[in-house]
């Protein structure tokens, strides 16, 4: 809806883009200067209807951005009409690698216990999502922000499941059953980031969330031994053989990287209309290309890797970027 004038010397209708009165200014300058206008009604019918809302595009003026990364309220000052808002949630953690040292057989008789290694790079964490929308706002209304921070990183496993003792059997829990070893391999996963979120008045139940990255899953699982013998050169030979899925265990799994966040935006405008729907917002989610990213998983070291078992442990996970908030607040000053 627009104000419409006519021009008497080319014969015209004019669309008014953007209509001032004369008065003096709300700081309370003296003199009278030329004062934007937002809004105009009419009465039309007994009662007053809008005949005009100043747009956004072309007519108001950007401010500077500020960027806060601490929670905290934002007043919108007098002459701002719209605000854009960007949101970055935080990252989520990548995993830690894990090392797993094992025995291939473990004999009783004679032979020699052979080992093997598996090394695991930890999952990668996923980025904190990301939502940047343009809304109006009323002069004196108060905007609540709080930007998530980031998920840590998950530590390093350097897991030993190995018959014998002492350092040959460590960072991790083993129990039998039924003729059979378990030994329980735990990886360290990423922590999940926090989400970034501004709320405004509550009349127009403004909610705008760029969602959390999540934290990245490191590899785990059950190893599980089993028996075995036969008889050689008049020696009873035991053997004690990884089955690394067997019956009564889940098996060995992952590493796996971390789903994406969920954004959202909701409320309305002062005209009553959806934030999400109005012709100048706009919904990014940037799941797999935003600025602040989920954190890498630790690497495992080189394989293969026999005993005396001297080479560095899997290094950590690294943590996620932390989120943010961004607020650009669009004013029209007066005008002499």
């Amino acid at each position: 809806m627009s104000i419409k004038i006519y021009d008497g010397t080319n014969s015209s209708w004019k669309t008014v883009n953007f209509p001032y009165v004369r008065g003096d200014h709300y700081d309370g300058t003296s003199g009278q200067r030329w004062l934007p206008v937002h809004t105009v009604h009419v009465y039309d019918g007994g009662q007053w209807k809008e005949s005009h809302r100043t747009a956004l595009a072309g007519q108001y003026v950007a401010g500077t951005e500020e960027t806060f990364t601490s929670a905290g309220q934002y007043l919108v000052t007098q002459g701002t009409r719209y605000l854009r808002l960007t949101l970055q949630g935080g990252g989520g953690g990548g995993a830690g690698g894990t090392r797993l040292i094992y025995q291939t057989t473990a004999q009783s008789g004679n032979g020699a216990t052979s080992y093997l290694a598996i090394n695991q790079t930890g999952g990668t964490g996923t980025n904190g999502g990301y939502v940047q929308v343009t809304i109006e706002v009323i002069p004196g209304e108060t905007y609540a922000y709080s930007p998530g921070n980031n998920g840590g990183g998950g530590g390093a496993s350097d897991v030993r499941a190995t018959f014998g003792n002492g350092s040959l059997y460590n960072n991790t829990s083993r129990y039998s059953s039924q003729g059979h070893w378990f030994y329980t391999v735990t990886g360290n996963n990423g922590q999940n980031g926090i989400q970034s979120v501004v709320t405004g008045p509550s009349e127009r139940s403004i909610s705008i969330t760029a969602g959390k990255g999540f934290g990245g899953t490191a590899y785990g699982g059950t190893l599980e031994y089993m028996d075995a013998s036969h008889n050689y050169g008049g020696n009873l030979i035991t053997y004690y053989l990884p089955t690394f899925s067997g019956q009564y265990g889940p098996g060995l799994s992952g590493p796996s990287n971390a789903g994406g966040p969920s954004n959202s935006i909701s409320g309305t405008n002062p005209d009553g209309s959806s934030i999400s729907s109005s012709s100048y917002a706009s919904l990014t989610n940037n799941t797999s290309t935003g600025t602040k990213a989920g954190g890498s998983g630790g690497g495992g070291t080189p394989n293969p890797y026999p005993p005396p078992f001297s080479t560095s442990p899997p290094s950590a996970g690294s943590t996620g970027d932390s989120g943010y908030v961004k607020i650009l607040p669009y004013s029209k000053a007066p005008i002499s």
